[in-house]
């Protein structure tokens, strides 16, 4: 594919309205129901026993603003991504890192890193009492 039509098709993708981007502080605005479409297919995979809280990097040269800087990976500039998922590496939830949030009022304080766990273990359901978590710092 020429980059001509590559340019051509990317002009006319929108996931979301441009006319409500005003005042919106979501830096992932634009692709937010996608992403969102993405964690509710996840969803639906039943989750594991055995799940892990991690840290990946999406490798990215280009720049944005959410680009970050992570000295112990292999690829060290990229996409912050926190996942997860399963024993059998399915993801079953995952947030892309777009700087300081806000805290949930559902959710007890757990402090910066304990807020990123808890927030992707709300897919959890409360009756499965029996999950293994695994996360470092």
């Amino acid at each position: 594919m020429s980059r001509n039509r590559w340019e051509q098709i990317r002009s006319k993708i929108h996931f979301n309205d441009n006319n409500l981007l005003v005042g919106c502080k979501d830096k992932l605005y634009k692709i937010r129901p996608f992403i969102d479409s993405i964690v509710e297919n996840f969803n639906k995979i039943p989750i594991r026993e055995k799940i892990c809280v991690d840290k990946e990097m999406i490798p990215y040269k280009g720049y944005h603003s959410i680009k970050q800087y992570m000295k112990a990976k292999l690829k060290k500039w990229g996409y912050k991504v926190f996942v997860l998922c399963g024993s059998d590496d399915i993801v079953d939830n995952w947030e892309l890192y777009t700087g300081a949030i806000d805290r949930d009022p559902d959710l007890p304080d757990g402090g910066v890193r304990g807020n990123v766990v808890l927030r992707l273990l709300k897919i959890v359901p409360p009756r499965n009492l029996y999950h293994k978590i695994y996360f470092d710092n």
